[in-house]
């Protein structure tokens, strides 16, 4: 049965979420979650304006600590959806996971992974649960990206991708040995929620 997606927004959660907001998620996932994030986590998100803050308070968000540091390899980006449905399932082997809307474009453009995907629903409460994980390049071919030569490599790719936008071209394909690394992992009861993840549109 496929799981259910939850919203976008606080202000589209149940009306039954403000009667739920201090009941610990129950199911599947609940025993791989952290200590829930404080509001003040959830203010300096850059996915919130400030007139959702009153539905704040129904935001349901908890650290993964299992994927934190998880390192995994890729050698086409369009592996990239393949290769976080295998990671997952390797991590939480009781669950399926549909990980097909995993996009490649932030690999592409920014050299990381950014993607949120349906994760079991929280029993306690009946709502549809989110699992978003934000990860970064670290090599490629064995170059780290932090090193002189991985930031020239940087550079000229950026320019290519750049190049083809303006010209109307298809995007820059990356090949190569690519060794990434999830640096954040949220379960919530919204989608993209951004929280303890970097903005980098």
């Amino acid at each position: 049965m496929p799981i259910s997606k939850a919203p976008f927004s606080a202000r589209h959660l149940p009306s039954s979420a403000a009667l739920a907001k201090d009941a610990h998620p129950e199911g599947l996932f609940s025993s791989y979650l952290g200590q829930r994030y404080e509001l003040e986590a959830l203010r300096q998100t850059e996915s919130y304006p400030e007139a959702d803050e009153p539905y704040l308070v129904c935001v349901k968000a908890f650290p993964v600590p299992a994927l934190i540091g998880t390192q995994f390899v890729i050698h086409q980006d369009i592996e990239l959806p393949d290769a976080v449905a295998k990671l997952l399932m390797e991590k939480f082997p009781n669950i399926v996971w549909d990980a097909t809307d995993v996009s490649i474009a932030p690999l592409r453009k920014y050299f990381l992974v950014h993607a949120c995907l349906p994760a079991p629903e929280d029993v306690a409460t009946g709502q549809a649960m989110a699992l978003e994980l934000y990860g970064e390049l670290l090599s490629l071919d064995g170059v780290p990206l932090d090193s002189e030569s991985g930031r020239q490599w940087r550079d000229q790719q950026i320019e290519r991708y750049l190049l083809a936008i303006r010209q109307g071209q298809p995007e820059p394909e990356l090949k190569g040995k690519m060794i990434l690394e999830i640096r954040a992992a949220t379960y919530a009861n919204i989608m993209y929620l951004g929280v303890d993840m970097p903005f980098y549109l």
